[in-house]
């Protein structure tokens, strides 16, 4: 990544500096913008109509699931703790509020918000947060 040259100020003239100072604003703003959309991951996007067949979707960090539980229930299940995932995070979009919605730990030990048992998901957007001690929803 090289960043452009933004812009050399001129101390002795009020008015051109605030003109400069205006347009420095600009140009960082274009360069963060033009950052953002380059190295800023896009998480993968799964998609999940949940049915009588099919309720269950593996969560992945990184990921944005949504889950659409208008027909059935559904379950986001949650990957087993690791040190190598604290940190990361996996976002539910849930898009109607139909049914039940949870989130659900593998392994047995592992907690949600210092709870074993599954946790309801509300319409809309949550995100589910990993880190020593447990998952966490936000």
């Amino acid at each position: 990544m090289t960043l452009k040259q933004i812009q050399s100020f001129d101390t002795d003239d009020s008015s051109k500096l605030d003109h400069q100072l205006t347009e420095f604003e600009d140009n960082v703003r274009a360069e963060c913008d033009s950052i953002r959309s380059s190295f800023v991951a896009i998480p993968p996007r799964a998609k999940l109509i949940a049915s009588a067949t099919r309720g269950t979707i593996p969560g992945i960090f990184g990921q944005q699931i949504t889950v659409d539980t208008s027909l059935a229930a559904g379950v986001v299940l949650l990957p087993p703790l690791s040190t190598k995932n604290f940190g990361k995070r996996i976002t539910v979009l849930r898009t109607s509020a139909s049914n039940a919605l949870v989130a659900a730990c593998q392994q047995p030990g592992d907690t949600i918000a210092l709870s074993t048992f599954p946790q309801p998901l509300a319409a809309g957007v949550t995100e589910i947060l990993c880190d020593d001690s447990g998952y966490w929803l936000k």
